[in-house]
């Protein structure tokens, strides 16, 4: 039980990091005076946010699937889908409220972090 603790309280810690705002590159468009949007062409695939949603997303799916499994009375195979599926589902959401956001956008590389942080989770709970 005190993993599961430990855990939530770290997922509960970097979601509140994911979810503040990352300063964006205040240029200007030459013809409209607009700030510069956050573009695919200025967003790095080692940015900090990128570590961030593979920590939020590894440490979730392990999260959601052993309360699923232990404290919900899941078994293993539907504990690791019901994981999978709903930090899956946060992490687009999460991308779709960016893109609602003045100067930011759906990040292809951010979703792309978070599934490598899933079947990293995966993985390691395959190890067990």
């Amino acid at each position: 039980m005190k993993f599961i603790v430990i855990i939530f309280v770290l997922f509960l810690l970097i979601i509140n990091t994911i979810g503040q705002n990352i300063s964006v590159n205040n240029q200007n468009f030459p013809d409209t005076g607009k700030n510069m949007p956050n573009t695919i062409k200025n967003e790095s695939w080692f940015a900090i946010d990128k570590g961030q949603h593979f920590i939020g997303s590894f440490i979730g799916t392990i999260l959601f699937t052993k309360v699923n499994n232990r404290q919900l009375n899941i078994d293993k195979s539907n504990s690791k889908k019901l994981g999978i599926g709903i930090i899956f589902t946060l992490g687009l959401a999460k991308e779709t409220l960016d893109s609602q956001k003045p100067n930011n956008i759906f990040s292809w590389r951010d979703l792309l972090a978070n599934i490598a942080g899933i079947a990293t989770a995966i993985a390691v709970l395959e190890i067990k």
